[in-house]
């Protein structure tokens, strides 16, 4: 099989992106982001100099904050300025990692205008508060260049530094994937231990029933006690003649949870359903499944399509105060895909499930935090970062 790569140069929501999906001779390769930005070449007085500039990273249900900072800070007793360039992003632990980073600086006063400089990072760094840190350090051709342009003396003097940040992702660091099957109890193999599990456990009496709101669920202590330490916790030596619990929820939520913390597959595919997903996602929560990828795989059935189905999600994420995943893919495919719409049907002129909507997700203990100011940000720190998308096409 022979490949080649063709390259899609896109500007966010101009282009839908299933129009490539959907050619199965195009495969979404690789994503590339530039990030341009602009510095004033003005010496403040004093030795201290601050400049930073926000910018996201979107694709489908993912959105992630960077920071890019100009750092100047006096250094004692050489009473001298010490000076820093370093790419940051913002304390998101799934957060991908660019297999290729490029900075690129050209300085600019009238007409007057600097070759451009190239440069890699120097160092890569994680810190307590950032898992990923990109940095020039001095001595750095291209750092060094940037530094002189900012001398009081420079002939750069009122004039801009255009730094570009390239960054490159392969794509499946920004997808879920959605056309991958969900993992099904029915498509588990002969030879699969989970499924071998299952089985030996269709032959033993069941010890523990969930009576749940419209009928009971058989279950193992066994399996339980393994698979969550709520359940741990539940059927310690205190409770060791517990066989039984009460479960605020369907039947059909507690059966496909509880599959897929047993078995990490969920029952059937039929999931789909907004109140299904609903109590599942506080089922969960309950019993204390690892969310990550719980959420993950939760939001590959979510109707990503329909606006309305995002929102009640979103709010019931942002009422719980949990399901932090879900909430920013929520976010992320508004953005993505629905957030000229959002803008118009759901702000404070709106009435009804809209109207209440709208003030529930644009309240926050921090208010910019809020739902309704992370979409805002998140569209406009994305549409400042240009995204071309590479696609390898076999046998051309």
């Amino acid at each position: 099989m022979s490949g080649c790569v063709k390259s899609l140069h896109e500007i966010l929501n101009d282009v839908p992106n299933n129009r490539w999906r959907a050619t199965s001779q195009h495969v979404l390769s690789s994503i590339t982001y530039l990030f341009r930005w602009i510095i004033p070449i003005v010496r403040p007085a004093g030795a201290s100099f601050f400049q930073q500039a926000h910018f996201y990273t979107t694709y489908e249900a993912f959105a992630y904050e960077w920071t890019i900072n100009f750092i100047g800070s006096p250094h004692w007793p050489e009473r001298k300025t010490v000076w820093r360039l370093f790419l940051d992003h913002c304390k998101v632990f799934t957060q991908p990692t660019p297999f290729a980073i490029v900075f690129k600086l050209q300085l600019m006063r009238g007409a007057e205008c600097s070759p451009q400089i190239t440069s890699v990072p120097d160092a890569h760094h994680s810190t307590f508060s950032s898992n990923r840190n990109y940095r020039l350090f001095e001595g750095n051709p291209l750092l060094a260049s940037l530094i002189e342009a900012f001398d009081i003396h420079s002939r750069w003097q009122g004039g801009r530094a255009m730094l570009t940040v390239e960054m490159n992702f392969v794509a499946s660091d920004f997808q879920i994937q959605m056309n991958k099957a969900l993992p099904i109890q029915s498509f588990l193999k002969d030879g699969d231990f989970r499924k071998k599990l299952k089985d030996i456990h269709q032959n033993i009496e069941p010890d523990f029933i969930f009576k749940t709101l419209d009928g009971d669920i058989p279950s193992y202590k066994s399996l339980l006690y393994i698979s969550s330490p709520y359940f741990r916790d539940l059927l310690s030596s205190d409770n060791i003649t517990l066989n039984q619990i009460s479960v605020n929820y369907n039947r059909k939520a507690v059966l496909q949870t509880l599959s897929y913390m047993i078995f990490g597959v969920f029952e059937s595919s039929e999931i789909v359903d907004l109140q299904l997903i609903q109590q599942m996602l506080k089922c969960a929560r309950q019993f204390q499944l690892k969310m990550t990828q719980f959420d993950d795989d939760i939001g590959r059935v979510l109707n990503l399509d329909n606006l309305d189905e995002i929102v009640k999600i979103l709010s019931l994420t942002h009422q719980q105060q949990s399901y932090f995943q879900v909430k920013r893919m929520c976010i992320a495919m508004i953005v993505e895909k629905h957030y000229r719409r959002f803008v118009q049907e759901y702000n404070g002129n709106a009435t009804g499930e809209k109207l209440s909507a709208f003030d529930l997700l644009s309240t926050a203990v921090v208010p910019s935090l809020s739902p309704v100011n992370l979409i805002h940000t998140i569209h406009h720190g994305g549409t400042a970062c240009q995204r071309i998308l590479q696609y390898k096409k076999f046998d051309c």
